[in-house]
């Protein structure tokens, strides 16, 4: 812990619990680093395999360091965080915290704040930093897997403590301290975390100097497999017709995500979650969802409802999906709003990977509602208007549960085949062609039928330098493209290569 972690007058305190363990954090507002840290559980598994085995406890480092309610950990722990830096000769100024009277009365006044007199500010400040180490903990330490009965939990945290305060090479460093080898493998993959950190901003750098908007929002060739040149899609009769629907707080692609649902024609899945910004209030009007963060409670038309961590709402939601065979996503308006918003989320916990292995792809029934029915025949294409007028029916709109499960009646009435499916991650694959869009030898209209294809322009490369033009003509033609498209990527290739 350097000076400069530490000499910090405000400090955000940021907390996570579960029912039996819980961390804690104190977080310097001027440099974002954590200054320190604490971990309570109640749980020690060598404690628990022998009691249930009714024989008596071996001699052993126990685990246990916490032995009263879940409610006292949060106290204790903000004053032992306190404490520790007060014997280390570092004051605390402001300490940005939820509205606890527990917490601030149990705050020790001596020798820790200016004049023995404490200040505790509430919901001053952003957390966004907070956020983002609870985050990250819960990469290192998910919920779904219990780490509270070992010394395990306390090295997850810390581990997540030293990515935020070190960055992504963190791991190379412990091992040079320690006189261990650092690793090749682990210094290459901390570099290309950090590159492609570096990479991210500087795509949206030159997006907001070129005036294109859908091109820097998603990290370019990450989660793509550039190795194997996809085959032209066919239906085999194995597909899952899965539909799926988010609420959001907002109408931004970065909004955070309050509802995500999903129906396959026998299960519904269905999950409130608790966002981190706050809802609006055109979008709260529509979908009758509020969120009280005072007492991290979520309301649907007024009535409590359970809501939960993002993490754990995609990771069921994954599991949900791997147990289809061959998923296809079906969703009103997907494309331009629920997959680039789940795909932001996917992303920032690390899950996109993941969840592109059981994505077979999707299909937009929006595009099939405007093939099939004209605007004057029907008014418009919005999901409440068909199910009105092909079923006959009225439902709540806008209820993510509801929504899917009358769109999957709608698939009826549908129409699609092969050409109407898409890759899950085709922002990816047309954020690929941005330099030759910019440098005007492909359309964006192009480029998105490339993308929908499942073809990026590493493939279309290695098709290239595989069998030059005849390896891109085979590629493209097999896609349906004609000649000219042909033409436009050999001259492309072919003066990269001089």
């Amino acid at each position: 812990m350097t000076s400069e972690v530490v000499n910090n007058k405000d400090l955000f305190y940021t907390v996570r619990f579960e029912v039996i363990v819980g961390h804690a954090s104190l977080i310097g507002v001027n440099t974002g680093k954590i200054v320190e840290f604490d971990v309570r559980t109640r749980n020690c598994s060598i404690c628990q395999y022998h009691i249930g085995k009714n024989e008596p406890k071996p001699p052993h480092e126990c685990n246990v360091n916490w032995t009263g309610s879940s409610k006292g950990m949060e106290p204790d722990m903000a004053c032992s965080m306190i404490q520790r830096l007060a014997e280390d000769g570092y004051t605390v100024g402001t300490l940005h915290a939820d509205n606890d009277a527990t917490t601030q009365s149990r705050l020790p006044h001596s020798n820790i704040y200016p004049m023995g007199k404490p200040f505790l500010e509430t919901n001053l400040g952003s957390t966004q930093s907070n956020e983002s180490f609870n985050n990250s903990v819960a990469s290192f330490a998910p919920k779904k897997r219990f780490y509270g009965g070992t010394k395990s939990l306390k090295a997850r945290v810390s581990s997540s403590v030293m990515q935020k305060n070190e960055g992504y090479g963190w791991l190379s460093k412990v091992n040079k301290k320690s006189l261990l080898s650092p690793g090749h493998l682990t210094i290459l993959h901390g570099i290309e975390r950090i590159e492609g950190s570096k990479k991210l901003k500087d795509n949206q750098r030159e997006s907001v100097k070129e005036g294109d908007t859908y091109g820097g929002e998603i990290e370019v060739q990450e989660h793509i497999d550039t190795e194997t040149i996809p085959s032209k899609m066919k239906f085999e009769g194995e597909e899952s017709v899965v539909v799926f629907d988010l609420e959001t707080t907002g109408l931004s692609r970065k909004s955070d995500i309050t509802q995500l649902a999903a129906f396959d024609g026998t299960t519904v899945f269905n999950e409130y979650v608790s966002p981190r910004e706050a809802i609006s209030p055109k979008v709260s009007e529509k979908t009758g969802l509020t969120f009280d963060f005072s007492c991290d409670q979520m309301y649907h038309h007024g009535k409590p409802v359970k809501s939960r961590d993002i993490q754990i709402v995609l990771l069921e939601f994954i599991d949900f999906i791997s147990k289809k065979k061959k998923p296809i996503l079906f969703g009103h308006n997907i494309a331009s709003f629920d997959i680039p918003i789940l795909m932001n989320k996917l992303r920032q916990h690390s899950l996109l990977s993941e969840f592109m292995l059981h994505i077979y792809g999707c299909i937009d029934t929006i595009k099939l509602a405007r093939r099939k029915f004209k605007t004057k025949d029907i008014g418009n294409h919005k999901q409440q208007t068909l199910v009105t007028k092909l079923l006959g029916v009225e439902y709540d709109a806008h209820n993510a549960c509801a929504d899917v499960t009358s769109l999957y009646q709608l698939l009826e009435h549908f129409e699609y085949s092969e050409k109407d499916v898409f890759p899950f991650n085709s922002a990816l694959l047309i954020d690929s062609y941005i330099p030759l869009i910019r440098a005007s030898r492909i359309t964006k209209l192009t480029a998105r039928r490339l993308a929908h294809s499942g073809l990026c322009l590493k493939h279309l490369q290695l098709a290239f330098n595989r069998d030059s033009e005849n390896g891109l003509k085979s590629i493209l033609l097999e896609h349906g493209f004609i000649a000219k498209t042909v033409t436009s990527f050999t001259k492309y290739f072919t003066c990269t290569e001089e």
